[in-house]
């Protein structure tokens, strides 16, 4: 994990940073915080996920890059499994993003986003 750290850093088209960031939030919600704060607070990764799932939706590129929304929505559920990472999530605005991704049109939306837009809010 530390080594995603200056790649996310560089937020870099070239370094696909935005996948760095990904990785790192999927790896955040999976351990308690305490053992790594830094991929949280100073690296900002909840308020990036929740950004590149709004690019997603509106097909905008993020670092450069765009991302595919349900790929993103199953990174916020991996980071909403973890009660520490509830209160970055609502602070980033995540309930409103993950309410539009529901709200979309139902013959574009991945059910898999649909998915794991619900695991999060529950």
């Amino acid at each position: 994990v530390d080594a995603l750290q200056s790649v996310i850093v560089a937020d870099s088209a070239d370094l696909n940073s935005i996948s760095a960031v990904l990785c790192a939030a999927n790896v955040a919600g999976q351990i308690k915080r305490e053992l790594c704060p830094s991929l949280t607070a100073e690296l900002r990764i909840t308020a990036k996920v929740i950004a590149a799932l709004h690019a997603g939706i509106h097909r905008q590129p993020v670092g450069g890059r765009h991302v595919t929304a349900w790929k993103v929505c199953m990174t916020v559920s991996s980071l909403c499994s973890n009660p520490e990472h509830h209160p970055e999530v609502m602070e980033s605005g995540g309930p409103g993003v993950l309410l539009k991704v529901l709200q979309g049109n139902r013959d574009t939306t991945h059910p898999l986003a649909e998915e794991h837009c619900c695991l999060s809010i529950l």
